[in-house]
Order: structure tokens, then sequence, then C-alpha cells
């Protein structure tokens, strides 16, 4: 920026030169006015540029300041977070674990201890608890906001079946209960389909039956997830009844709607 400023100068001074050297032969006029139209381009592209530069070096420090505001702030509240010990709705948390502690190991090891009692072999234990080593996040999920929700960081890894569209939710329901109005499908009606596919694909991926697989996502203190997206999570019981920060509407809450026009929050 300082160079073009230099240039601009120079280019003024030996205008102003070349002027008072050729007025004696009575060009004067002539370069003077073409001088003044060459150092008024020139001095606007140096002032443009100049302002440019300082435009883009302003909004350089500026989007630089905000993110860090940004990342501060965002530090901040998970901090704030994660001292907070969720509570109540029905007697979760008995352990006054803290979010930062549920989130970063959601199965304790007592929990896992006790799995060990639901008649799953040996072999096939050690690789769930394995997975579930793998559970865990530095990151808290974010209260909800107008009743959305992610969860999706502490949730089963390798679990995430797809739910059915309203078409073929009504179906599914409809075999399990026939003679049953449409607009008589309640929530229940609901989880009872999204509950059983969770119940199937836990079985499929650790060849366990389907019993098995509801008594273990108990015995861990889990609970199944019907996320906004229409998929099935398996999360922290802790966290998922934790109303008071993350009361939600998630896929049960869409069908609904979409079914006979309730607006409901989870459970």
């Amino acid at each position: 920026m300082k160079s073009h400023i230099i240039t601009g100068v120079i280019l003024l001074v030996l205008l102003k030169a070349a002027t008072i050297n050729v007025g004696k032969n009575g060009t004067k006029g002539v370069v003077y006015k073409s001088g003044k139209k060459i150092a008024s381009i020139v001095g606007h592209q140096v002032v443009r540029e100049s302002e440019k530069a300082v435009e883009k070096k302003t909004k350089s420090v500026f989007r630089a300041s905000f993110q860090r505001q940004i990342v501060k702030s965002i530090r901040k509240d998970q901090v704030s977070l994660g001292k907070i010990i969720p509570y109540g709705n029905g007697g979760i948390n008995k352990e006054k674990r803290t979010l930062r502690e549920i989130c970063t190991h959601p199965i304790p090891q007592k929990l896992l201890k006790e799995t060990e009692s639901l008649g799953i072999a040996p072999t096939t234990l050690n690789k769930i608890k394995n997975d579930l080593s793998k559970m865990g996040s530095k990151i808290i999920p974010e209260p909800s906001q107008n009743g959305h929700v992610n969860l999706s960081t502490l949730a089963w890894p390798g679990i995430n079946p797809t739910l059915p569209n309203k078409e073929n939710l009504i179906k599914a329901i409809m075999k399990n209960r026939k003679g049953l109005k449409i607009e008589d499908i309640g929530p229940d009606d609901i989880r009872k389909v999204s509950y059983d596919i969770a119940y199937q694909a836990l079985a499929n991926k650790y060849n366990i039956t389907k019993e098995q697989a509801s008594l273990l996502i108990g015995k861990l203190d889990m609970v199944i997830h019907e996320s906004e997206s229409g998929l099935v999570e398996i999360v922290p019981n802790n966290v998922h009844r934790f109303k008071q920060l993350y009361a939600h509407k998630g896929y049960v809450s869409k069908m609904m709607k979409e079914i006979s026009g309730k607006d409901i929050l989870e459970e």
C-alpha cells in the first residue's frame, strides 16, 4: 500500500517538472491537462487500491476476532454445560455424574459388568464391550432449540437403522393392531415400530435375540432415540431424559404431526 502512494507522489512531481520545462514551447497547457488527467486517474487508482487493502485487512482482522469470540463462547458454554448434573425425570443419573463425565464415558464399568447376566456368549459380550468403549465424546450436545436436538455424538457406534416413512409406518402399525383407525394412532404405536427396528438392528449386529437386545439396552441405562432425520440411535438415558435441557421433538413427533396433525414432545 505504501509503495502505491510513493509512486503516485513521484508521478505528480515528475508531471509538474515536465509542465515547467515545456512551458516555453507554448505546449504547457496540453501537457498540464494531460498530466492532470493521468495524475487524477492514477491518484484515484492508488486511493481505491489503498482503500481495498485497508478494507481487506479490516475484514480479515474482524473475521479472525469474531471467530475467536465464537470459539471462546462455545468453550465457555461447554465448560458450563459440563458441570451440570442431570436429575429428576424418573430418577435419572443416580450416580450423580456431570454431563462432562456422562458424555466422555457414557457407560460406567459397573453397568458393563451387569451385562454378564444376560446369557450372551463371552466372545460376543467382549465385542459389545469393545464397541461401547469407543462411545463418548468431549463435545457435550447443545441444549435443544425449538425442539431440535442432536445426540449423535453419544450414540452406540454402528447402530443407526432408518425408520419408515409415513405410509410404511402406518402399514407396520396396522399389522400390529388390526382394525385400528388412522386417526386413533398414538405415540406408543409409533414407538412400538421404531423400538422393534432398534432391537432387531442390535440383534443382527451381535447375533443375539431381540429380547437380549432389549435387556442389554436397559442394563446399560440407555434408551432408543428416534432422531428427526429418521434414524434410530441408542443413547444414554441420563442425557436423553434430562428434559430441563434436552426436551425435544424427534421422529415420533414428526410422524404424529403428519398422521394426525397433533403436536407432541418426545418422552
